[in-house]
This record gives structure tokens, C-alpha cells and sequence, in this order.
């Protein structure tokens, strides 16, 4: 899948989309009342499922960005490799109860 296709996949009568991974990047924007000054901003950062848009005056400072985000995601996966079965299931117990 070059230049970001989407692969359908006949099932039935309706056609399914492949879902895309998210990805974090650098892009540039037009400049509104938001970002007036700051045209760069990053994209596929998101938390507690909502997206976060920042903007920022240099490119190399987006990247910094869009680099510690792409770095707090991969620890989140390493840290919830570690977790026991047990405490897994306290956790869930513990949701419910909220």
C-alpha cells in the first residue's frame, strides 16, 4: 500500500476499510487565528482518546514534539507488557467500581 491506500476487502455486500495505524508526524499548516505565527503543528497525538493539537513556530521544535510523544507511547506499551495477570484484573475490578 503506497502513498497511504487503503486495502478493501470485499465482505458481503458492503466493503470493509483496513484500518490505519496512527502515526505520529510534522506537517504544515495555514495560519488562522489560533496559530497566527506558528505554522507547524503535529499530528496523531491523542489523550484519554481525544486529539491534542499543538502548534509551533519551527519545524525542529513540531519534531521535538512529535518525538517525546512518539517516545511516552512505546514506554506506555513496555510498561503495560509488564504488568502481572492479577493485577490486571484488580484493575478492571476497580474500573467497574467507578
Amino acid at each position: 500500500m503506497e502513498g497511504g491506500e487503503e486495502q478493501y476487502k470485499p465482505r458481503g455486500r458492503r466493503f470493509a476499510r483496513k484500518t490505519r495505524e496512527k502515526i505520529i508526524g510534522v506537517r504544515r499548516v495555514k495560519e488562522s487565528g489560533k496559530n497566527v505565527g506558528k505554522p507547524w503543528t503535529v499530528t496523531g497525538v491523542y489523550l484519554d482518546g481525544k486529539r491534542i493539537r499543538r502548534f509551533f513556530a519551527t519545524r525542529q521544535e513540531a519534531e521535538a514534539f512529535a518525538r517525546l510523544q512518539k517516545l511516552a507511547a512505546s514506554r506506555l506499551g513496555h510498561y503495560a507488557e509488564r504488568i502481572s495477570p492479577a493485577l490486571a484484573e484488580e484493575a478492571l475490578r476497580c474500573q467497574e467500581a467507578l
